[in-house]
């Protein structure tokens, strides 16, 4: 059931969906939270929103570095990750009524984890073709000269 989180198996719309699914019950947790008088924030849910959006974007990092064609794993990452976003944030705008442009900070949160996931995706791909390229590199250990 869980086999699509192994890194060998990992599929970005599962686990944009288990995200997404995460942050949906967050949200219906908040939504009961506040029908029964525990008071929260009014863009609460966006917080919701950009958590998960940050979840997604770490843990979808860290299997970057298992895949092996970069390219077909950028393309299906970034467009889970914009379902993610959009899904998400058209549930917290249906929930709370409040636009992205009216939830104060939360927008700008959301841009900066969506950056820093493209950035974080490019380095570890970075990091892995260095990794990759030092490991075919033959190390020849130096001679040890005698001082004089």
């Amino acid at each position: 059931m869980w086999n699509f989180l192994y890194p060998k198996e990992y599929n970005a719309f599962k686990h944009a969906v288990l995200t997404f699914a995460i942050g949906f019950v967050l949200m219906l947790l908040s939504y009961l939270a506040k029908a029964i008088g525990i008071e929260l924030e009014e863009t609460f849910l966006w917080m919701i929103v950009a958590a998960c959006s940050l979840l997604f974007a770490a843990s979808c990092s860290v299997y970057a570095a298992f895949n092996i064609d970069f390219n077909k794993f950028l393309l299906k990452a970034v467009i889970a990750y914009v379902f993610l976003i959009v899904s998400l944030g058209l549930v917290a705008y249906l929930f709370c009524r409040i636009p992205l442009q009216e939830a104060g900070f939360y927008k700008w949160i959301l841009i900066v984890v969506t950056f820093c996931f493209l950035v974080f995706l490019s380095l570890v791909n970075a990091v892995k073709a260095i990794v990759e390229y030092a490991q075919k590199e033959e190390w020849n250990q130096p001679k040890i000269r005698k001082r004089k």
